[in-house]
């Protein structure tokens, strides 16, 4: 653990004194049974990964887009997501826009409907769920 900590103070200090939030939670996380992520530095949301095999999984992106998803009313204000691995002591950080344009084969995808359609098929199903 202090090897970890330290490697992320060596390379990465300067976050330290943005906004950040840890283990922030969201409008919709009670919708989908309470979701909570790692936390948002300065807009972005950072998800901790400490596999000792360095990949990236789709799902982790899956998962992070889903939580600026269930920011229903942006309180967030979420501008990027990334990826911190911190046995490597790597930070990758996307875009939300780069990210959300890729996913819609470089379609205009607006966030603010996302969430909305999102919400409601969110919703909608928790209803369904006996």
């Amino acid at each position: 653990m202090r090897k970890l900590s330290w490697k992320f103070y060596d390379d990465y200090n300067h976050l330290l004194a943005l906004p950040h939030t840890l283990n922030p939670t969201f409008e919709g996380s009670s919708d989908v049974g309470g979701a909570d992520a790692d936390l948002i530095v300065d807009g972005t949301l950072i998800d901790i990964k400490t596999t000792v095999n360095p990949r990236i999984e789709p799902d982790w992106i899956r998962q992070l887009l889903g939580y600026v998803l269930l920011d229903y009313s942006d309180r967030h204000q979420i501008s990027s997501i990334g990826l911190y691995m911190a046995r490597q002591g790597i930070l990758f950080e996307w875009g939300l826009e780069d990210v959300i344009g890729g996913l819609s084969y470089g379609g205009a995808a607006d966030i603010k409907s996302l969430r909305e359609q999102f919400k409601t098929e969110v919703q909608r199903s928790s209803r369904s769920i006996p």
